[in-house]
């Protein structure tokens, strides 16, 4: 895939004229936000002013016009008009490959994630904006932006709501056939081995086991399970995979988890906010968000090149 620089020059030549368009009715909108809140403000300082001296109605003055305040942002966010998210993901697809399919309102199925076994509970509630299929080489890929919910029992056996995971899930189809499952979690994975055993128990198949790999620098990050050999173990997972691994996670700060089951590769990229959104105070022409989503496919897609490389040795 194209590095970095060749990324910018296609964000200057292809897609900023698009969102320069864009950011001029952002603004325009914005500014009608400020003059709206402007005078609820003005508003509120009148009638405090004139009921100063009456304590509880000065009081309900001024919470009516925090409320009103919220309420305006939020009117302004919820109806803001421009979203060129699907434009901005289907030019970043085409640059990444032709080959590959943009297909909106379309996610992976809840099935796959299940089948991925890195998270501890099944998805209660899985929801998705697009999904990419393709080939990328000689890779077979899909991805999709996820929202997942999960539904687990607290030890009064009552349901409740856990471990929501926003972010990209990625899978690499690889063509190979595993005699192992392999889970390489992150440490900050909540309820992991307890979630995992009953997975391996109705499936009777052999439990992985915690594997210790003599690695610091990457047992920081990661907790490692297989019922593979150690010479499985090295193949899949030799040095620079390791090294990219910790790379990833300690220069974004944020986690990931990946697995390998039944011939896939099963990477999920958790992310704190959602890709590419835009709102009425943040101006679109920004090539941060863009070049983040570009960086963690090509990360995506290089690392499962990597390991279908050392798989054909």
């Amino acid at each position: 895939m194209q590095n970095l620089e060749e990324f910018k020059r296609f964000f200057q030549e292809n897609v900023l004229p698009d969102l320069k368009r864009f950011e001029k009715v952002r603004r325009r909108f914005a500014f009608m936000a400020f003059a709206v809140v402007s005078l609820v403000i003005l508003g509120v300082y009148f009638l405090a002013c004139l009921y100063r001296s009456l304590p509880d109605t000065f009081n309900w003055i001024v919470s009516l016009g925090v409320i009103l305040i919220f309420g305006v942002y939020y009117f302004f966010n919820e109806y803001y008009p421009i979203d060129p998210k699907q434009m901005l993901t289907r030019k970043i697809v085409h640059f990444i490959s032709p080959s590959l399919k943009y297909i909106p309102g379309a996610y992976i199925p809840t099935s796959e994630v299940i089948n991925s076994q890195i998270f501890a509970y099944n998805p209660e509630f899985t929801y998705g904006e697009y999904r990419i299929k393709g080939k990328i080489n000689n890779t077979e890929i899909d991805l999709s932006e996820l929202y997942i919910k999960f539904r687990a029992k607290d030890t009064q056996d009552q349901d409740y709501y856990t471990n929501s995971f926003k972010g990209l899930f990625f899978i690499a189809n690889l063509n190979h056939s595993f005699e192992h499952t392999t889970l390489i979690l992150s440490n900050r994975s909540e309820n992991i081995y307890e979630g995992i055993r009953p997975i391996f128990h109705k499936a009777n198949m052999p439990r992985p086991e915690i594997v210790k790999l003599n690695d610091r620098s990457f047992e920081k990050y990661f907790t490692v399970f297989s019922n593979g050999t150690p010479e499985v173990l090295n193949t899949i997972l030799p040095a620079d995979i390791k090294q990219a691994l910790v790379h990833y996670r300690r220069d974004n700060n944020r986690k990931l988890s990946l697995s390998f089951v039944q011939g896939k590769v099963y990477l999920a990229l958790f992310f704190d906010d959602a890709l590419m959104e835009s709102t009425v105070f943040r101006s679109l022409v920004d090539l941060k968000p863009l070049e983040k989503f570009y960086d963690d496919i090509r990360f995506a897609v290089e690392l499962t090149e990597n390991v279908a490389s050392h798989l054909t040795v």
